[in-house]
């Protein structure tokens, strides 16, 4: 299924304050971490840090990651992603809150995990506060700005109007 068909669903879930499921519990009831945004085989680690502010924005919100490794993961993020980062649909915004969720998941069936972030109190056409879920395509080099795509309830194919938060 494509990401332009999955991603209604992913916004809805999101926006609704649902978590995604980001890990998958074997018969053991041994948790297996299940985001792997390179494809390397080893579970990738992003962490929402939605009160950061970004070039000068309060509260604005970003995502830092930490991609895996045979050693394990790195002390330090690799990267940081917000809105204000080369390439990414939108403008940070004071109290945007980007990161406060996010779901790890191929949405594309690439065979990479991608990245839906959610922007709780993000500002659409004519409804201020009213949230977005931005979805960030992995990877063999991890995530990438390219294709990446910001969906609301004024999205085509969301139901429901955007409203004011």
């Amino acid at each position: 299924m494509g990401l332009k068909r999955l991603a209604p669903m992913i916004a809805l879930a999101l926006a609704a304050g649902l978590a995604l499921p980001v890990v998958e519990v074997a018969a053991q009831t041994q948790a297996e971490p299940r985001c792997d945004l390179d494809g390397d085989g080893f579970a990738d680690l992003p962490l929402g840090e939605n009160t950061a502010t970004v070039s000068g924005a309060l509260e604005a919100g970003q995502v830092s990651v930490r991609y895996g490794t045979a050693n394990g993961l790195p002390e330090a993020a690799d990267e940081f992603w917000h809105q204000d980062t080369a390439g990414v649909e939108g403008t940070a915004g004071a109290g945007d809150r980007f990161g406060w969720t996010f779901a790890c998941g191929d949405f594309d069936g690439n065979g990479f995990d991608d990245l839906a972030v959610g922007v709780p109190w993000e500002d659409v056409p004519g409804a201020n506060n009213a949230g977005a879920v931005q979805v960030f395509l992995g990877s063999a080099d991890g995530l990438t700005a390219a294709g990446n795509a910001v969906f609301h309830q004024d999205s085509p194919g969301v139901v429901n109007a955007a409203q004011a938060g």
